[in-house]
């Protein structure tokens, strides 16, 4: 592996498309994908069980935000 020294993202980018082409930039994507979709899934229905259980009555579920949950 090439350990690149005070480089920009931009110039990695374009280092990685000229010596490996457009799919290098996507390799590992599948990968990475299948780790976070689980806790991703985990994280949305935990988030959306909370927001139902703070309702107070009356009250929508829509009009509870992120920062009544947390």
């Amino acid at each position: 592996m090439f350990v690149y020294e005070r480089r920009n993202p931009g110039a990695v980018a374009v280092h990685v498309v000229r010596t490996e082409g457009l799919r290098g930039l996507y390799r590992g994507f599948v990968s990475n994908a299948s780790r976070n979709t689980p806790g991703e899934m985990i994280f949305f229905a935990t988030y959306e069980q909370s927001r139902h259980f703070i309702k107070q009555t009356g009250q929508v579920k829509d009009d509870i935000g992120a920062s009544s949950v947390v």
